[in-house]
């Protein structure tokens, strides 16, 4: 059975925090054991520029929702 995982990361003025890169390299890795895919969540109001560079960390996917 796979298991996919969902990150959901933080941000602040428009920036991802340092937490979020190690957050979604760590999904990574559960992922990776459970045969599944990464998914990253950023919520927040504003663009995240930042947010293409969850993929070279190892995100699969990367949302952002605008509350």
């Amino acid at each position: 059975m796979t298991t996919n995982i969902l990150a959901i990361v933080d941000h602040a003025d428009g920036q991802l925090r340092k937490s979020a890169y190690e957050l979604v390299s760590e999904g990574r890795r559960l992922a990776d054991a459970c045969g599944g895919t990464l998914t990253a969540l950023i919520v927040g109001q504003e663009d995240i520029p930042d947010a293409p560079e969850l993929a070279e960390y190892g995100a699969d996917t990367i949302l952002v929702c605008y509350d």
